[in-house]
């Protein structure tokens, strides 16, 4: 017998790889909000033709 997944440890892989998740994708989120805090102060002072290199820049990384 190999035993309920309580017993074998099985549960609390479940809730720390849960845990992991949840609190890696806050820290993403909580990043990204304070990067894109400042973006409409700074977009406001760039010229064009640096917010199109900005933009192909995303567009690039993304599409890696």
């Amino acid at each position: 017998m190999e035993g309920t997944p309580a017993e074998n440890g099985e549960v609390k892989k479940g809730i720390r790889s849960v845990a992991v998740v949840g609190t890696t994708q806050v820290a993403v989120g909580l990043a990204l909000a304070c990067a894109l805090k400042g973006l409409p102060a700074s977009l406001i002072g760039m010229d064009h033709e640096a917010i199109a290199g900005a933009r192909d820049w995303v567009s690039n990384f993304f599409e890696k």
